[in-house]
């Protein structure tokens, strides 16, 4: 269950510079570091769910040949391709809350 942590007037308070958002605010109950690893982690292994499919249905349609030639190296390239593909998003989330927090 999602808490509120501010009214509508507080939002709106905070969006006009009138009232002070820091950065505990933005992850309750962790530190900056601590939350950032967390986050990383959490958005690696998501992306890395959506990337599997992206990566192997294509390989099994369009590059059956190659797969049947070369099994290892044909999934080796494939995992490898999700990984880099889920490292980047995992590191453009983190990224985003550094430099939120870098702002507030």
């Amino acid at each position: 269950m999602v808490t509120q942590l501010y009214s509508t007037a507080e939002i709106q308070q905070i969006s006009l510079g009138l009232l002070k958002f820091t950065c505990a605010d933005a992850h309750p109950g962790h530190g900056c570091v601590h939350s950032r690893i967390l986050r990383y982690f959490h958005a690696f292994f998501a992306a890395y769910k959506f990337y599997i499919p992206i990566h192997f249905i294509p390989m099994f349609l369009t590059h059956w040949n190659k797969l049947k030639e070369s099994p290892v190296y044909s999934i080796k390239r494939a995992t490898l391709a999700c990984f880099r593909s889920s490292m980047l998003i995992a590191a453009m989330s983190g990224l985003n809350q550094i430099f939120f927090c870098l702002w507030l």
